[in-house]
């Protein structure tokens, strides 16, 4: 149905998904970091990245700075290469903001304190970073979503991929980040691929409904590939993708920790080599 001004909509359902529902018909596609905040920031750790690195992963961001078309605050901690220190404040201008930190001591407290202060709605990290548990939980902490990038081209992403597993209560947070997954696909321009993971005598029709309710209000058509296959396997199959995944707490503890899970949500580090968006599902 036409949603006119001044219509008044009796809606039923849970309450994050109803909140979903609700910034879909307020908004339009291209808000994206909104709600979560207005700029990016980059994290980059001079001791764990060597310069060739740190150029790369600068490069990418600069790309995503260009797509989202916001402004980027690039934080820099333990400076030690002074070549590559010069290079990176360079790119100092209006748009892009230099924050250097020369303190030998570094709590992963200062990316929740600069998330607030820079007013941040996407917080860029490497790999390496996100798989430290303090991190990792100070990220999950700021509430805001976290793109992990890999070592593959950002340039070339063509699709976002989406797994819908047996776990039912990551199938809910699915539909809770629905909305940002729509927008982040249409501002990066990617294919949006969800892969049902699920046997068939699992019931996916609510997850697979609600991205066709929200590809009508948006205008925006998604894909969807079943498999019966092992979805960590069947992903590693593919070229290059931006993988998206509900932050939730069953991401906080050690990686040791899923090793005797078979549970790809929490296996998310099996496909590392591929971007991934970690995104809240409280705001």
């Amino acid at each position: 149905s036409m949603i006119q001004p001044n219509d008044r909509l009796l809606i039923v359902g849970e309450p994050p998904v109803l909140k979903s529902v609700f910034k879909a018909i307020k908004r339009q596609l291209g808000q994206f970091p909104a709600p979560y905040g207005k700029n990016l920031y980059l994290f980059v750790d001079m001791n764990v990245k060597t310069p060739v690195e740190i150029r790369k992963l600068i490069k990418k961001a600069l790309f995503l700075h260009q797509k989202f078309t916001y402004r980027i605050f690039i934080r820099v901690i333990h400076p030690r290469d002074i070549t590559a220190l010069n290079e990176i404040k360079q790119y100092d201008n209006d748009d892009i903001n230099i924050v250097i930190d020369y303190n030998t001591v570094i709590h992963p407290r200062l990316i929740s304190h600069d998330v607030e202060a820079f007013n941040i709605g996407l917080v860029i990290v490497d790999a390496h970073t996100f798989a430290q548990k303090d991190y990792r939980q100070m990220l999950y902490l700021s509430g805001v979503p976290v793109l992990k990038l890999s070592d593959k081209p950002i340039e070339t992403l063509s699709e976002t991929v989406v797994p819908i597993t047996n776990n039912g209560a990551v199938n809910m947070d699915l539909e809770k980040v629905s909305t940002a997954i729509f927008d982040i696909s249409s501002q990066l321009g990617l294919k949006l691929t969800l892969f049902d993971f699920l046997a068939e005598e699992d019931d996916d029709s609510g997850v697979i409904e609600h991205f066709e309710n929200l590809s009508d209000i948006f205008s925006k058509k998604f894909h969807i590939v079943k498999s019966a296959y092992n979805p960590i396997r069947s992903l590693k199959k593919r070229e290059n993708f931006l993988q998206c995944i509900p932050f939730n707490e069953e991401l906080l503890p050690h990686r040791w920790h899923a090793f005797l899970t078979t549970d790809m949500h929490r296996l998310f580090f099996k496909l590392d080599e591929y971007h991934q968006i970690f995104i809240p599902t409280k705001i």
